[in-house]
């Protein structure tokens, strides 16, 4: 019979690519393609000194692969382990279940075994692959919707927050280091322009206050307010507070 692996793929080129973008402006390097996870681990080590480091660590773990199940090894990048199997887990009960049978039978230790083909695992690796991402979206919903709703009774107020993401349409906050939404583009007023070679939105002109234009990037902490939380839809909305505005 085959066996059931619990395989991770080193990052992608894009992902690579979209990571270097993000940290070169803040003044660190991105690992090479061929990198080892104890280079990851060294520039971890270095974003933890950040001010916005948070941020910075969850662009690293979305510039990873996710690790998932296969019948076919190709070895485990994030724990630099050329084979893996499985570890006991509670949210991978059917996982444990393949693998104990499959030790049961190869080492003859009772009845309870069982091996399959490996066109079989595959199907079953498929299988517990969808319902492990199905099962962690219905927990993002969840959280997302909860978090909306023990928010609603603070729209208006402001929050201090970080920037954890950067597109063309606005700025993803996250405040409280909990609770994550959008600051859209149109939010943010004419002011503000989006510099796609940069990743980031920039000021169109500077107050006379002001030695430089101002830029909002992912990693920069600003005042937001909190103009909508809804949790039907699992979204929170914000504004810019006052004191960001360009007059």
């Amino acid at each position: 019979g085959g066996a059931l692996y619990r395989i991770h793929a080193p990052p992608s080129p894009e992902k690579l690519a979209n990571l270097k973008t993000l940290l070169a402006p803040l003044g660190f390097t991105a690992p090479a393609a061929n990198a080892t996870p104890k280079a990851w681990a060294f520039l971890v080590e270095k974003l933890n000194q950040h001010p916005a480091a948070p941020t910075l660590l969850r662009a690293i773990l979305q510039s990873q692969q996710q690790a998932k199940y296969e019948s076919e090894n190709i070895g485990h990048y994030g724990l630099a382990l050329p084979l893996y199997s499985h570890f006991t887990s509670p949210i991978r009960r059917y996982a444990d279940l393949v693998v104990h049978r499959a030790l049961i039978a190869a080492h003859k230790l009772g009845s309870e075994g069982s091996q399959h083909n490996p066109q079989k695992l595959g199907r079953i690796a498929e299988t517990i692959n969808l319902t492990e991402r199905r099962s962690q979206q219905a927990e993002w919903e969840a959280r997302d919707r909860m978090v909306a709703e023990h928010l609603q009774g603070k729209v208006g107020q402001t929050f201090k927050g970080t920037i954890t993401g950067v597109q063309p349409y606005g700025c993803f906050v996250a405040i409280d280091g909990l609770a994550e939404g959008l600051l859209p583009k149109w939010h943010l007023g004419e002011g503000w322009q989006y510099i796609a070679a940069l990743n980031c939105y920039r000021q169109t002109r500077r107050s006379n206050a002001q030695s430089k234009r101002q830029q909002l990037r992912t990693g920069t902490t600003l005042q937001v307010v909190l103009h909508e939380a809804d949790p039907l839809a699992a979204r929170l909305t914000f504004t810019l507070d006052n004191a960001y505005r360009v007059s």
